[in-house]
């Protein structure tokens, strides 16, 4: 892109944003928007209804799980792990090569181990 149709759009780009920070929005925006922030605004004792007047829904195990270990992000790392877990599990023997299975125990180490003879 040539440098002066990058000064052309950016003339273009600035008219257009000094013309919407003059301009005013519709007062039956502004009222939706308050009505819809004042719904959300917590009550007293804690509890908060949701959007459009309509009570939130009660916390649940899984809620507060969710909740506890740090949302959705966390838990989608966890389930990662966990099928990473399960998957190096059942397809470690066959998978690794002769150095890493000295590494790993045999049955017959983790049942000594078990009944603590090892």
């Amino acid at each position: 892109m040539a440098e002066n149709e990058r000064d052309e759009i950016d003339r273009l780009l600035e008219a257009h944003f000094a013309a919407a920070r003059q301009a005013t929005p519709p007062e039956a925006l502004l009222a939706r928007v308050l009505a819809d922030a004042e719904a959300a605004r917590p009550v007293a004792g804690g509890a908060r209804s949701g959007l459009g007047g309509r009570p939130a829904a009660p916390a649940g195990v899984f809620s507060r799980l969710r909740a506890a270990v740090g949302g959705w992000p966390a838990l989608a790392g966890l389930a990662a792990a966990t099928l990473a877990g399960l998957w190096i599990g059942v397809a470690a023997p066959s998978a690794l090569g002769a150095g890493w299975l000295g590494l790993v125990p045999g049955p017959e180490a983790g049942f000594e181990l078990a009944l603590g003879e090892g």
